[in-house]
């Protein structure tokens, strides 16, 4: 809910300024950064669903310190909300690999179908989120902390509702042993990295588009509930790519042809909000980025879910992928504080980013072995 209105909330209510700003965002950032790999690494010992109950705990609290507190309660607000994103990033999609795995012989689809699902409905949420807080901002920007804390509440007392699914079937072994399998299984398949480093240009794409497109908005006069309208607008189309992704993925050859494919539209996306010169631009660019986020992450989450040899590492794995995501964020939003660097120099090193991860995955298509096929779910 505050993700459109995050900016000029802060700014209406305790006066922070641009740089102020970058450095809670870099603040959210590295604590991502820091808290990636332990926390997937506590999913995979104490289970996912506790970890993403505590996850709801902690959006509580550092949604409360955004809306209520002072100046450094903000940076505390930002640390907690992103401990939250920590515990949660791949453990939902390793919880749902789970579930789908026991219930291959249930009701339950397979994963691959599951999961652009998965995702399409976690993006309708935002949306709805979004639509929710421009409805809020536009009658007052005060009721906007207090009706986001409600919806945090509400969220924790759904978690309690959450399935639980079996222990993983390794944990006799020990960690060392788990590590070295897992290592080498990496070693063995040089493709994961391609997952592993599209996946963390798409992470990254999206958090700098909420900090570096705001002055955009501001310029065009749309700083207010304009934002809130814009984004739940643009988000269905991360909705629609995650619902998408099967379909769209089946016109390529490969994952990884679909994956530069998506990529690429994301430098575009990005090369259109700094080139941008009407609304209708902005809305045509934004459109596309979240278009290409809904099918990327519905993709790489896939194909990193089904690469992992052991069952008890998952949560932890995916963990890494979203720790790639938060170092290039942190690094681009530091420099962005620290150096002066304007909003368009920011969109320009995003694009060259996520250029450099459509190069890599056309790289590693065209070197491809040709006994792969050309099935894209081989």
């Amino acid at each position: 809910m505050l993700a459109p209105f995050f900016a000029i909330f802060l700014a209406h209510r305790v006066g922070v300024g641009t740089a102020e700003i970058s450095l809670l965002f870099a603040t959210y950032c590295a604590t991502r950064v820091f808290s990636e790999v332990p926390l997937g690494l506590l999913a995979d010992w104490i289970g996912e669903t506790p970890t993403l109950r505590l996850s709801s705990v902690l959006a509580l609290a550092g949604v409360a310190c955004l809306a209520f507190g002072p100046l450094p309660a903000l940076f505390l607000g930002q640390a907690l909300f992103a401990l939250s994103e920590s515990a949660s990033s791949g453990v939902q999609e390793s919880l749902l690999y789970r579930l789908c795995d026991d219930g291959n012989e249930g009701a339950l689809p397979p994963y691959r179908q599951a999961q652009p699902a998965f995702t399409s409905v976690a993006w309708t949420g935002v949306v709805t989120a979004g639509a929710l807080g421009t409805l809020v901002a536009t009658a007052s920007l005060e009721l906007l902390g207090g009706t986001a804390v409600a919806v945090a509440a509400a969220a924790f007392l759904l978690s309690l509702l959450l399935p639980h699914a079996r222990a993983p079937r390794d944990r006799a072994e020990t960690e060392a042993l788990r590590l070295r399998q897992l290592f080498q299984a990496r070693a063995d398949a040089a493709e994961f990295r391609v997952w592993f480093f599209a996946g963390a240009c798409s992470g990254f794409v999206l958090p700098g588009t909420y900090f570096t497109s705001q002055p955009l908005l501001n310029e065009l006069d749309l700083a207010g509930p304009g934002n809130g309208l814009l984004y739940s607008t643009v988000t269905v189309f991360a909705a629609w790519g995650a619902h998408l992704t099967t379909r769209v993925n089946a016109m390529f050859r490969s994952w990884h042809a679909a994956t530069a494919a998506a990529l690429a539209l994301a430098v575009l996306g990005i090369l259109g909000l700094r080139f941008s010169m009407s609304l209708a631009t902005v809305f045509v660019a934004m459109a596309a980025l979240r278009f290409a986020w809904g099918w990327l992450e519905a993709t790489c989450t896939t194909a990193v879910n089904e690469k992992v040899p052991i069952d008890g590492l998952r949560a932890t794995i995916l963990s890494v992928q979203s720790l790639l995501a938060g170092l290039l964020s942190v690094t681009a939003l530091l420099a962005f504080a620290g150096l002066g660097l304007s909003a368009e120099s920011m969109l320009v090193i995003m694009a060259i980013i996520a250029a450099a991860g459509t190069a890599l995955t056309f790289v590693v298509l065209a070197r491809r072995p040709r006994h792969y096929g050309s099935d894209p779910r081989s």
